[in-house]
């Protein structure tokens, strides 16, 4: 399938806001999409209290939750790398299929409290926004 010239610089643009969000910060990643460490807490709780959704979230349920709309191809992908950080893996622990990551599992309060404890003793961590809570 020939690809036209329009449409050639569309996925050419596309790729290039790809390639950028690959290589942002987890701050820069939570700027962008503007989800700070106390609204992934929330959407953490939330998680915990939905039984329907076998407390998972995914990127785009992430967006929906969040931001109360359906998330842009960017924005999930965005989301999806946040969920892959060390601090967001203090609330969700990834959910593999065939070693793909395909959603986030809300942990325990008793975990995340003991996983929260250790993100934060890590002098790496120290200026973390989640840490200051």
């Amino acid at each position: 399938m020939p690809i036209s010239p329009d449409n050639e610089r569309k996925v050419a643009a596309l790729f290039d806001e790809f390639a950028v969000a690959l290589e942002e910060s987890p701050s820069d990643l939570r700027k962008d999409l503007d989800i700070t460490p106390e609204l992934l807490e929330m959407a953490w709780e939330e998680a915990v209290e939905d039984e329907d959704s076998a407390h998972e979230v995914t990127a785009k349920s992430l967006i929906e939750l969040i931001h109360a709309h359906s998330a842009s191809a960017i924005e999930a992908y965005k989301t999806w790398r946040l969920l892959r950080t060390d601090a967001a893996h203090v609330f969700f622990k990834e959910i593999k299929d065939h070693g793909r990551v395909v959603a986030f599992k809300a942990k325990t309060e008793k975990a995340v409290e003991n996983a929260k404890k250790a993100f934060c003793t890590k002098p790496e961590n120290a200026e973390e926004e989640l840490c200051w809570v």
